[in-house]
């Protein structure tokens, strides 16, 4: 064999190597854990994992609308936020530095709407004396609810009418009859707020 074909067969073996050692480096999960939850556009997106045992770690776009060239924001090992500037779908993947290589251990597929829809407190607008009634908003991506209650006459209840519950909602047990306005001010994770009422009528049958 020649000078020229052995140092030949020598850089392709280093090719080779080197290929190799590449695709070791970025080691795909059988299993990943993906999720999925909805978002609108123009507002922070969080994603987030369970506490692990992680020591690096960082967050790719797999895909997202090719006409989004929005910034992404690594928060930390177990968290990233990013804004997506349009609708669509965006699929983001976690991935763990483990010594020389990289697992991919989550995979986020956030489905992006235009525009939120406006706030709506949901629940019968009816209610019988004595019964209980569930209330809540017609969406979930706040910090904060806080529920209020304005009654038929000027004079203190005897009791909690108006109880917040776990998720945003609240029930509702009038002790008299006549007109309440049952309200809930929402605050987002940027402090913005929003208020949403719903004018209740209470009947003793």
């Amino acid at each position: 064999m020649s000078t020229k074909a052995i140092i030949l067969a020598l850089a392709l073996g280093a090719l080779g190597l080197l290929s190799i050692g590449l695709l070791s480096s970025c080691a795909f999960d059988p299993d990943p854990v993906t999720s999925t939850q909805n978002a609108f556009a123009r507002q922070t997106v969080r994603l987030e994992v369970k506490p692990d045992a992680a020591a690096d770690a960082y967050w790719l776009f797999h895909s997202r609308p090719f006409q989004d060239v929005g910034d992404f924001s690594l928060v930390g090992l177990q968290a990233a936020e990013f804004v997506p500037r349009i609708a669509g779908e965006y699929v983001v993947d976690r991935w763990v530095v483990t010594g020389p290589s990289s697992v991919w251990t989550d995979r986020f597929i956030v489905n992006v709407a235009d525009e939120r829809p406006e706030l709506a407190i949901r629940g019968s607008r009816f209610v019988s004396l004595g019964d209980t009634e569930n209330y809540s908003v017609n969406r979930i991506d706040f910090a904060s609810y806080n529920w209020l209650l304005s009654r038929p006459v000027s004079m203190e209840s005897s009791y909690q009418e108006l109880v917040p519950q776990e998720g945003g909602a609240a029930t509702f047990t009038p002790e008299i009859a006549g007109t309440y306005s049952i309200s809930c001010l929402v605050v987002d994770d940027t402090g913005a707020m929003e208020t949403a009422t719903l004018s209740v009528q209470v009947t003793e049958d």
